[in-house]
């Protein structure tokens, strides 16, 4: 984990990679029903056996500074300028 500041060249907005902030995991569900009725989905997204952890990032700008995951600043290099 790399918590230097960086500056992307086309934004001139400063960027901080922080890992600690920014991935997190999320409770999502990933197994489903055959069936595509309401009333069926709707019971089998009560049970939690049907769900799992996942990793997930988001970004914060907070006065003017970015703060990204290690990952999504990698993205963020590989843009076209």
């Amino acid at each position: 984990m790399d918590n230097t500041a960086h500056r992307l060249p086309p934004f001139g907005i400063q960027v901080i990679v922080n890992d600690l902030v920014c991935v997190y995991d999320k409770w999502k569900q990933y197994r489903f029903p055959k069936s595509r009725k309401k009333r069926i989905r709707k019971k089998w997204a009560k049970r939690n056996e049907n769900f799992k952890f996942v990793k997930a990032e988001r970004a914060f700008n907070m006065y003017g500074k970015l703060i990204v995951s290690s990952a999504m600043y990698e993205k963020m290099k590989k843009l076209p300028k």
